[in-house]
């Protein structure tokens, strides 16, 4: 499955954005955490992805956007989406119809700095796409990771990614793992993560948003299992993986690279804090 939203619509506001963008936040790279801070309530909300954990709310389920609302609202009051099940052909939306009541409203709220670390990675992305010098801009690595993750498992609470089976995906088929990774009680995998793709694209838009789930291939021992998903964004592309290190031959790819410094002349820098630190420093030509 690729879901693809056109995000050409993307034009006004733009180089105020990146202006407001000021030292202290471009310096805040732990903007993202989502541990809980509050003492367990072991509670659970029937229908909450994350009820395995008994910490929800115990109140009604509240609507998440499996795609998030502040980097939708990017693309303008609408936008064209194409590649879900539901969608015969590619259609005009807002980012109303992409939600779902799969959270409950503390496991939801808990997970809204996530959305804002995007939003402002991409303004930075965005800005550099335009010519603008964004300058430098500091990210915590493991929170785009948490982000893929919560895309990656709200597209398959939403009913838009089944299993093997053709079955839609229930709260108790989540692993464990998944949920402690997404809150921050556990660290992903060694070997998993972030991966950055550098080869060209092929035919693939700028102007487009791309969501890819990955499958293990025909003849793999898990066949049509799903171990991670791909993220396309104004040509910047990469792989979290949530159960197995990444090999591909025929391809560039870096491990959690600590820094990406954009153009020559150089128009800005985003560096991406990992634990333990990474020494991958790469030129991109945007």
């Amino acid at each position: 499955m690729v879901i693809s939203i056109d995000v050409r619509a993307f034009s006004s506001g733009l180089p105020s954005r990146i202006d407001e963008l000021d030292q202290s936040q471009a310096l805040s790279p732990r903007d993202g955490i989502t541990k809980m801070r509050r003492a367990k309530t072991d509670r659970i909300t029937s229908g909450c992805y994350a009820e395995s954990l008994r910490d929800c709310d115990g109140r009604p389920l509240s609507r998440e956007h499996y795609i998030s609302e502040s980097l939708l609202e990017r693309f303008g009051k609408s936008f064209t989406v194409d590649g879900f099940p539901w969608l015969s052909t590619a259609r005009k939306m807002t980012p109303k119809v992409l939600q779902a009541k799969i959270l409950c409203e503390r496991h939801n709220n808990a997970l809204s700095p996530l959305d804002t670390s995007i939003a402002r990675f991409y303004d930075v992305l965005a800005g550099v796409h335009k010519g603008i010098n964004v300058g430098n801009h500091e990210f915590n690595g493991a929170d785009i990771e948490r982000w893929a993750l919560k895309v990656l498992l709200g597209l398959a609470m939403s009913g838009n990614l089944r299993g093997v089976d053709g079955r839609r995906a229930r709260a108790h088929d989540l692993p464990a793992q998944y949920l402690r990774i997404l809150f921050d009680e556990e660290a992903m995998p060694v070997g998993c993560g972030l991966y950055y793709v550098g080869d060209p694209i092929d035919n693939v838009d700028a102007g487009l948003l791309d969501i890819s789930v990955n499958h293990y291939p025909l003849g793999h021992a898990n066949a049509g299992e799903v171990f991670g998903i791909t993220i396309k964004l104004l040509r910047f592309q990469f792989v979290v993986s949530v159960m197995a290190r990444i090999e591909v031959k025929t391809q560039r790819i870096w491990y959690r690279p600590g820094e990406f410094c954009f153009g020559a002349p150089p128009l800005g820098r985003i560096a991406l804090q990992w634990t333990p630190p990474s020494k991958v420093s790469l030129v991109l030509g945007f």
